[in-house]
């Protein structure tokens, strides 16, 4: 070695030796190569974390395909709004919205066809005015469910009714979204031209419950427009639409969100996470339960009073004109089914104790008995059909299937045969085969 490269060599180490601490260890290049991962390692790590991003995929893939092949999605939200209220109804002055006449109308969804009458009166037959003598007749009040939403004609509770007493005419004026005052005008300008000896008012649980105001019908018939809420941001107005983008296109996304929002426990974690809203109260309850609370807010206790007012205003009218009053209760999917209970309060702040669902079963009972009306409810019959098995509600809605209006019919027809006047001796044959057409 010479001795300039013994000098430079000598430098080196002075140098290192001041810039190094004393406990340091000076890096060789073949430690460098040790601790820069190669080309091929990062190249394997890419393929790995590759495949496995691609095993996620395909296996949501095949979930999303079985789920397609397997599963009859939860649309219940969206049945009625698939529907065109406005294809069946017409706007009103006085009552906001009343059935169209002469109507013929297939909801997809159910696959079932809706008619009405030249007097807009669910299905097709037309009922003579004046009454033909020898004819008995009901008068049928009520809601959607009295109308026999999601069913095809001939399967609706009155038209079940009218085939299990030929000797009677069971007439339908049930109207979707009516509640107590609108149907009591109903009955005055529509229902008494047809001189009933029997009136049915069909009641649900909204029509104790507070409603909010209005209605989807009338909103959906008259010119009002939907208006967009100021306090809401455009990108969380565009976040909400890709939520229901998703929601609706991807049966796998819809699945983890049903299942979330079906549990109390996942839906209070996703809360903490971030990851949802927090739980709802008194303002998004279902209307149908507000009369089954065990403690009543003050609207849901006025409005139960504005009800009880309403029947007894209803029993008077029909009294005074010598027309019997039967009021029916209709049996709720959360009053038969303790699991659709759950459900609906899964994304609440509610819990299923602080419900009891045969309260306003047993308060409209007493109140019937106290005020000698007439009362139907046939809630355990229902019941005992459900734990037999019978599916008695629509598929992906809370009304009445098929099944479940025969289970309605058949509870009510022995109060009506025991209500109905009894007919003259000479009196032979259907009263339908006499009843000329309007």
């Amino acid at each position: 070695m010479s001795s300039l490269t013994r000098q430079t060599h000598a430098g080196l180490v002075d140098v290192m030796s001041v810039s190094l601490p004393l406990h340091a260890t000076p890096v060789t290049p073949a430690d460098q190569g040790a601790a820069r991962p190669s080309r091929p390692a990062v190249r394997w790590f890419i393929m790995r974390v590759a495949a496995s991003l691609g095993g996620v995929l395909l296996a949501c893939a095949a979930l999303e395909v079985v789920l397609r092949c397997t599963w009859e999605r939860d649309l219940a939200p969206k049945t009625i709004k698939a529907f065109k209220m406005y294809s069946y109804h017409r706007y009103d002055a006085a009552g906001g919205w009343r059935p169209k006449p002469n109507v013929h109308v297939v909801h997809d969804f159910f696959n079932a066809r809706f008619t009405t009458n030249s007097r807009g009166l669910r299905g097709s037959r037309e009922y003579a005015v004046p009454r033909p003598g020898g004819v008995r007749r009901v008068l049928v009040l009520g809601d959607s469910f009295a109308w026999g939403f999601g069913v095809e004609d001939d399967e609706v509770f009155t038209a079940v009714l009218e085939r299990n007493m030929p000797d009677t005419e069971v007439i339908n004026l049930g109207v979707t979204g009516y509640q107590l005052p609108l149907e009591f005008q109903y009955l005055q300008e529509e229902g008494m031209r047809y001189e009933p000896d029997v009136v049915v008012i069909a009641i649900c649980q909204n029509d104790l419950g507070a409603s909010p105001g209005g209605s989807f019908v009338a909103r959906g018939v008259g010119d009002a427009r939907r208006q967009k809420d100021p306090n809401v941001t455009s990108g969380t107005h565009l976040s909400r639409r890709l939520k229901r983008s998703l929601y609706r296109h991807s049966y796998l996304h819809a699945a983890c969100v049903d299942g979330v929002n079906a549990n109390k426990t996942l839906t209070r974690a996703a809360v903490r996470l971030g990851l949802k809203e927090e739980l709802v109260g008194f303002e998004r309850l279902d209307i149908n339960l507000h009369a089954a609370m065990l403690e009543y807010p003050r609207e849901v206790q006025e409005s139960v009073e504005r009800a009880k007012v309403d029947l007894l205003r209803f029993d008077s009218f029909l009294r005074k004109r010598g027309v019997r009053l039967i009021i029916v209760l209709i049996p709720s999917l959360q009053a038969v089914d303790r699991r659709a209970l759950s459900r609906t309060l899964a994304y609440m702040r509610y819990a299923v104790t602080d419900f009891d669902v045969d309260k306003p079963y047993r308060m409209l009972e007493r109140f019937a008995a106290a005020h000698g009306i007439v009362a139907c409810s046939p809630i355990q019959d229902f019941r005992r059909l459900h734990r037999d098995g019978d599916r008695l509600f629509l598929r992906h809605d809370m009304h009445f299937n098929a099944l479940g209006h025969r289970a309605f019919a058949d509870a009510l027809e022995p109060l009506l045969r025991t209500a109905l006047p009894e007919l003259p001796i000479s009196f032979a044959g259907p009263a339908s085969s006499a009843v000329p057409a309007l």
